[in-house]
């Protein structure tokens, strides 16, 4: 039992434990959970298996995370809190510098190592168990989509029609992923350095700018 559950355990005779304590253990919950998604597959974990390598109760878990399906889904969350950013930092300024901002974030998630662990296990295991697509296609592809279009409607003249910007976005979201998420699942690594990769934003973006106005 880690130090984290064990103050969590003895605070219940006097109130509620300490904010900061269960800050702190949902945060490890979510990582331990992650870390053997990634080296087992979805299949190969449990809730025990996650409480165990936590230190914690497997009740702990299923007080936050109902079933095994819900867990993967925190950690879709967490993934996506780490990679992206909220709509006000990438708005700022015109709509190329946004775009560029945004596809930088965007190229560097699909080139980050956790990024593609996850979409592995994905491909993998999704006819088998289809919620985990489901959850990664909600909570991880339409709110890149959702933060694209955001921008583009910012900067959209009063011609582009909700479903032009619908369709602009997901277009606009397919574009910039699709080369760096294809080089990260295939183990290659012509992209990762950060020039480079900036570059490939850069060019992205230009030609979708060229075909959008």
């Amino acid at each position: 039992m880690t130090q984290i559950s064990s103050a969590i355990r003895k605070s219940r005779s006097g109130g509620r434990p300490p904010r900061d304590a269960v800050e702190e253990l949902a945060a490890r919950v979510i990582a331990c959970a992650a870390r053997l998604f990634m080296e087992r597959g979805y299949a190969g974990v449990s809730i025990e298996a996650v409480a165990a390598e936590a230190g914690v109760g497997k009740n702990t878990i299923y007080r936050r995370h109902a079933t095994k399906a819900d867990l993967f889904q925190a950690v879709v969350d967490e993934q996506m809190r780490m990679r992206l950013r909220a709509p006000e930092e990438i708005e700022a300024g015109d709509l190329a510098g946004s775009l560029r901002r945004l596809a930088s974030l965007l190229v560097a998630a699909a080139l980050n190592p956790e990024t593609t662990a996850l979409q592995r296990l994905v491909i993998a295991e999704a006819e088998r168990f289809p919620e985990i697509a489901a959850i990664c296609l909600d909570r991880a592809f339409r709110p890149a989509i959702a933060l694209a279009r955001s921008v583009l409607e910012r900067h959209a003249g009063k011609q582009a029609t909700s479903a032009d910007l619908d369709f602009a976005a997901e277009q606009f979201v397919a574009a910039i992923v699709y080369g760096p998420h294809l080089h990260a699942l295939m183990g290659r690594r012509d992209l990762t350095a950060a020039e480079t990769a900036e570059h490939y934003a850069d060019r992205a973006v230009a030609l979708f700018l060229g075909g959008w106005r």
